[in-house]
């Protein structure tokens, strides 16, 4: 399936239900992503980690932007 890794439909889901978990849930759904693919192959699993990174990398800093910007909602 997804750049061969298996059970790509089932990570998928696994992962849309740990993004519903507050802050580290991303984090959590893309390091087991990470490792899945890491049976399939480590470019493959370095693509992921870099775009799990990321995610939780600005993650924290997304709200203090929002704000500064007048972004929230009322």
């Amino acid at each position: 399936m997804g750049l061969g890794v298996p059970y790509a439909a089932a990570l998928g889901v696994f992962v849309a239900l740990m993004d519903m978990v507050p802050v580290v849930g991303s984090t959590i759904g893309g390091v087991v992503v990470s490792l899945v693919a890491l049976a399939v192959s480590f470019p493959v699993a370095a693509g992921i980690g870099i775009v799990t990174s990321y995610d939780s990398d600005t993650m924290p800093v997304f709200p203090q932007v929002r704000g500064l910007m007048g972004w929230c909602p009322r």
